[in-house]
């Protein structure tokens, strides 16, 4: 169950990534199938990134109450999830948005 945890988390960590973080670019500037079909593979490709990357780091650390399982998906459900949202979400608004011409 702890592996299914961690992979789904890191498919919302790569959905955030790819489509809230760069604004679904490259593909944004396709035609609608070829741009629904460009996210999902990068959505992919991001989340398999995301999972071998935080994998690698979690098997060399010893764990005694949780898994390396456990901590991909804190990784990359609150660490990553919540960075980017807070960097979006409140970074590209009011106090930090660009002036209006």
């Amino acid at each position: 169950m702890a592996a299914v945890s961690a992979a789904c988390g890191c498919v919302i960590g790569a959905v955030l990534v790819v489509a809230v973080l760069f604004e679904d670019w490259p593909a944004a500037r396709l035609r609608p199938l070829p741009n629904r079909v460009l996210t999902l593979v990068l959505v992919a490709l991001v989340a398999l990134v995301l999972h071998r990357a935080f994998g690698a780091y979690a098997a060399g650390r010893h764990w005694t109450r949780a898994t390396a399982d456990d901590w991909v998906t804190t990784a990359a459900l609150g660490f990553l999830g919540t960075a980017i949202v807070l960097c979006v979400g409140v970074g590209l608004r009011w106090p930090f948005a660009p002036k209006d011409p």
